[in-house]
């Protein structure tokens, strides 16, 4: 699923919208008030005023830039440009940065999708590809979705590669992986249609020992984060 940043969006269509979300969230209590950008979107002067108010955002997220068929097209091979775009405007504007996503089954590099595995392999280009993404913003992330999207709507595991070759450990794998190499990031298992009782909350209540977040309508709502 692609994110879009609707709050910064909604704000830049009222004229003269200052509604101080971050302001309010940290007021009742609450550590920011956040949304996901992404890179294009930058070119907009009066959208990136909107979106580097801490006033407005105390948190951004990237919401391509991090994904596995940016930041490592080959194997082996690493670019952290597009997932710098966003986090060096964070850092600029002291707001929190949440990084997304280590491991998923849209948006990798074909190489991932096509390889000829074993459990062994892709369990090395797996741990690996975290390793040096994680370890690349090491100390930078307030916290890490590590996961997302593994299960289907029935609370059964979604069918992805990783499941195939390596079994459901690879979410095990994963999450250890990440607490070994930055320690000190929140933990995260990211999915959507998590706002009602269902076969997928209850799994995750069950069975993942992890912090969860969730979409909204298609859009990224970890907003208003303790």
């Amino acid at each position: 699923m692609r994110f879009q940043s609707v709050a910064a969006a909604v704000l830049l269509a009222v004229p003269l919208a200052n509604a101080q979300l971050n302001s309010l969230a940290k007021k009742a209590g609450k550590l920011y008030f956040g949304t996901a950008t992404d890179n294009g979107e930058l070119n907009n002067t009066k959208y990136v005023s909107i979106l580097t108010d801490t006033k407005e955002f105390g948190q951004l997220t990237p919401s391509n830039g991090q994904k596995w068929m940016y930041v490592e097209p080959e194997q082996g091979v690493f670019n952290f440009t597009p997932g710098s775009v966003v986090a060096d405007l964070a850092r600029k504007n002291k707001q929190i940065l949440r990084c997304h996503t280590l491991v998923w089954h849209s948006q990798l590099a074909p190489w991932v999708e096509n390889g000829n595995w074993t459990k062994e392999t892709l369990t090395k280009a797996m741990v690996n590809h975290i390793e040096k993404v994680a370890g690349h913003w090491k100390g930078r992330c307030y916290a890490w979705d590590v996961l997302n999207e593994a299960l289907n709507e029935d609370g059964t595991y979604r069918d992805t590669v990783f499941l195939k070759v390596i079994g459901p450990e690879y979410i095990r794998i994963a999450f250890k992986t990440a607490a070994r190499v930055d320690p000190g990031a929140k933990l995260y298992y990211n999915d959507y249609n998590l706002e009602g009782i269902s076969s997928k909350l209850l799994f995750l209540s069950l069975k993942f020992p992890v912090f969860w977040c969730y979409h909204v309508m298609e859009n990224w709502m970890l907003t208003a984060n303790r």
